[in-house]
């Protein structure tokens, strides 16, 4: 194999690769923000501005926790509902003001100089944003980074076409191309394959005839639990589930409910899978050929891997050919 060869091999694997990467990087990025169930939380949001910055950037995305208003704290993280225009905002509290069952909040981000305006009432307040601090390293809130600028690409037209149109297109290309090439290639070997046993049909023919009639006259069983895939079947295999994935992901982007999501990350699990096993990073025993499963015919030889005393051939008296 010539340097070249090897190196567009290279290429052409790393690049089936970054696709996938690509393409599973959209997957979990619609995943968890379509459902933040998965992870037990009340809701999901992007991060839109750096009044929280350094806890958190804009193009995060922000775990939401439903909690009791009565139990949150000054210091606490929480995301609530302004009245003014209903649009949801993560500040940090304060100063919690008035008692009972209705307290209210006075928020801040941490980048701002000036509280903001007027106090959050508890039922407008949606949840509170899990943090743990670390020492040495300070308080840790539960978020994606960047993770959010991902989904926001994907929610405008030109964005889904170049996260899942392109890579999906790509992805079609180079296993359509494989397809073909596979069938070349096995084309070629059937041809090889018959023109050097041309010149050994005729002399062989009455020990065929023989060894069929011998393995006829045996009962032979079906193998049930043996599973055989062809290189040519997986291709196709994974040309379908790499299809059905980018659908499926189309899909639960936009009705974005549990079941939707739910088949995306199944179908593009499997197609993750099937790619994997195509390109080695799985390992796969070969299933048995018809010339190993065969018994070797007369004057034959057994394959390189059985020991001589298994090899075919005639037994001479007094010799005991184990020691061979």
């Amino acid at each position: 194999m010539s340097a070249h060869t090897r190196t567009a091999r290279g290429i052409a694997r790393g690049g089936r690769w970054l696709l996938t990467g690509l393409f599973l990087l959209v997957v979990v990025a619609i995943v968890v923000h379509s459902i933040p169930a998965l992870v037990g939380a009340e809701a999901s949001y992007v991060v839109l501005s750096g009044s929280m910055h350094p806890t958190m950037d804009a193009g995060d995305v922000v775990f939401v926790y439903q909690t009791d208003p009565a139990t949150i704290e000054a210091g606490d993280v929480v995301t609530y509902m302004r009245a003014s225009d209903n649009i949801p905002v993560t500040h940090r509290v304060i100063e919690v003001v008035g008692t009972g069952t209705e307290p209210a909040f006075v928020t801040k981000g941490d980048a701002n100089e000036d509280i903001d305006p007027g106090t959050v009432a508890a039922s407008n307040v949606i949840g509170v944003v899990p943090a743990v601090t670390i020492p040495s390293v300070g308080e840790l809130v539960f978020v994606l980074p960047e993770f959010g600028r991902v989904i926001l690409v994907v929610q405008t037209p030109i964005g889904f076409g170049a996260l899942i149109a392109l890579p999906m297109l790509g992805f079609l290309t180079l296993e359509l191309r494989d397809i073909l090439r596979n069938r070349k290639r096995a084309s070629d070997a059937a041809e090889s394959a018959t023109t050097d046993r041309e010149g050994t049909v005729e002399a062989t023919a009455d020990t065929l005839v023989g060894s069929t009639h011998a393995l006829e006259s045996e009962e032979l069983e079906p193998a049930a639990d043996d599973v055989t895939l062809a290189p040519g079947d997986l291709n196709v295999a994974t040309l379908v589930l790499v299809v059905f994935a980018g659908y499926a992901v189309f899909v639960a982007n936009l009705l974005r409910t549990a079941p939707t999501v739910t088949a995306a990350v199944a179908v593009t699990g499997c197609a993750v899978i099937a790619l994997s096993i195509k390109y080695g990073l799985f390992a796969v025993e070969p299933a048995q050929t018809d010339e190993e499963a065969l018994p070797a015919l007369p004057g034959e030889t057994a394959p390189s891997s059985t020991w001589p005393s298994e090899a075919v051939g005639p037994s001479l008296p007094g010799i005991d050919r184990r020691n061979w």
